[in-house]
């Protein structure tokens, strides 16, 4: 929420210089309706809710529910709200029971299962587009895709393991909560200045210039207000002091 208003604020005062129609109204609007990519931080928070309130008691049950929501609503056989809202709460159920079941501890342990994955999953990609299923039911390559993805990052993470570039991967996982946060303020500041005052519009410059920014910069103020401790009070998570030692030990090396 102080992101959101932060940000908000910064958006009226120059008004001018970003995109988008923000008035002073959708700023006291936000306590219920988010603007900006702010409402992935509000799904997530009811999410977090419905989880605590009904999750332990029918998991199972929840999860086949919310799935079939998912599919009824992808063929238009419910209205696009209910649709949308079970397609992300699927997912976010699925990584909880992964969670609880230990699955992730089993990712990744050999170049081989990591490569089974990614095969599977573009299998199941090619599945979805041959057979037509609508785009918000990728659920068939989604399901090896996402642990494919995780199980290649455990191996390369091990297998770089020690070197300054992968404590510097951590550093960024870490603090990828404050670049979602800050990235966008980050990218029209850099923007603004670099077309507006240096006269720059080599699109090749932008985009190197620009992505780097919006990575590093996020990862140096939530550093510096960890370090300052008021990360809480400016919005942003404390991750960096809850995830030292990323990197599992456990996994065994294939």
């Amino acid at each position: 929420m102080v992101a959101a208003a932060g940000g908000g604020q910064i958006a009226l005062a120059r008004g001018d210089a970003v995109n988008g129609n923000l008035s002073v109204s959708d700023l006291f609007q936000i306590y219920w309706k988010p603007f900006g990519q702010f409402w992935f931080l509000y799904a997530m928070f009811f999410a977090q809710l419905i989880s605590f309130l009904v999750w332990r008691r029918v998991r199972p049950l929840l999860l086949v529910f919310v799935g079939l929501l998912t599919f009824l609503g992808a063929f238009y056989a419910l209205p696009k709200t209910i649709m949308l809202v079970s397609y992300g709460l699927f997912y976010f159920f699925v990584g909880m029971m992964a969670r609880e079941m230990k699955l992730l501890e089993h990712l990744g342990r050999t170049w081989p299962s990591v490569v089974g994955l990614l095969l599977a999953g573009a299998l199941g990609a090619v599945f979805c587009y041959v057979a037509g299923v609508p785009s918000y039911l990728p659920i068939p390559a989604a399901l090896f895709m996402v642990p494919a993805v995780l199980a290649l990052s455990i191996r390369l993470g091990h297998a770089l393991a020690g070197g300054r570039s992968v404590a510097l991967l951590v550093t960024i996982g870490q603090c990828s909560m404050g670049i979602f946060i800050l990235h966008i303020l980050v990218i029209g500041a850099v923007r603004l200045a670099m077309t507006k005052f240096l006269k720059v519009s080599d699109p090749a410059v932008l985009l190197t210039v620009l992505t780097l920014s919006a990575t590093l910069i996020p990862v140096a103020v939530q550093l510096v207000a960890v370090r300052l401790g008021i990360d809480k009070l400016v919005g942003l998570p404390s991750s960096v002091k809850r995830g030292r030692g990323v990197l599992r030990k456990d996994v065994v090396a294939g």
